[in-house]
């Protein structure tokens, strides 16, 4: 197993932040897994045994793809294929560690390049060099690279919202503080958010950010907005109930007579 550097800028990164402790886990054990270009295989079998290997039975397939999804939406990893053809899962092809910046022994990677791009290899060092002692292994926002770099590592994060997808808590709560809405106001507006999104299919780099900007442009009362829904709906209910009642005594005439 490769010798890294673990350097002190992962506690301040603002990516590994994003992060739950399991996912923060699984991807520092990434990096004893990856090959010197931080290549590895997608497949969540592989990585489970090579991350995993004395804890196969508290860690799932299920596990490793929810917590690669998490890496690939803080753009700390991608996920890719070798060739741009044939079918498959997301998890299928190869996983590569963005910003990975170690020490390279090898020529080449032990994997194939993503589709397009040498990033990877541009960003490798040569194994005769010598290593910057303070040299960050993530790159925060607000420190841009070259313009080619930092569009791939932004496509990269790019992620579709997931049809179950529920609000987290923490969002929530901004949106309350930012709209002073209710609990039923918030869960209203974001039921309609996730139905756009998944229906619309396109993909974001950061979906906080566009909740954020669909609760800012929301207008007016979110009650008054969907007032004449519910209203419409009212309507519709005790139209049916009326003319139930209106069967059961038609039935009870009839019965009678």
């Amino acid at each position: 197993m490769p010798n890294r550097i673990l350097r002190e800028g992962i506690l301040t990164s603002p990516r590994i932040a994003k992060l739950g402790w399991a996912e923060e886990v699984f991807y520092r054990r990434l990096m004893s897994v990856v090959d010197d270009f931080g290549r590895y295989y997608a497949d969540p079998g592989m990585l489970r045994a090579a991350c995993y290997p004395r804890q196969l039975s508290s860690v799932t397939d299920s596990d490793i793809e929810k917590w690669t999804r998490n890496l690939v939406k803080a753009a700390l990893v991608r996920v890719y294929r070798a060739s741009a053809k044939g079918g498959g899962t997301d998890m299928d092809g190869y996983i590569e560690l963005l910003d990975f910046r170690q020490q390279a022994r090898a020529k080449a990677s032990k994997f194939p390049d993503p589709p397009s791009t040498c990033i990877a290899d541009a960003a490798q060092m040569s194994s005769k060099g010598e290593a910057d002692a303070h040299l960050d292994v993530f790159v925060s926002g607000d420190v841009s690279g070259g313009v080619g770099e930092s569009a791939r590592t932004r496509a990269a994060a790019r992620t579709r919202l997931a049809s179950d997808w529920e609000l987290p808590n923490d969002w929530g709560d901004w949106a309350k503080r930012e709209r002073s809405w209710s609990t039923r106001e918030v869960t209203t507006v974001a039921v309609d958010f996730r139905d756009y999104w998944v229906g619309k299919g396109e993909a974001r780099a950061d979906w906080l950010a566009t909740w954020r900007r669909w609760v800012r442009h929301q207008r007016g009362s979110v009650a008054a907005k969907h007032a004449p829904r519910e209203k419409v709906a009212g309507e519709i209910w005790e139209g049916s109930n009326e003319r139930r009642d209106e069967r059961v005594i038609d039935g009870e005439a009839k019965r009678v007579a």
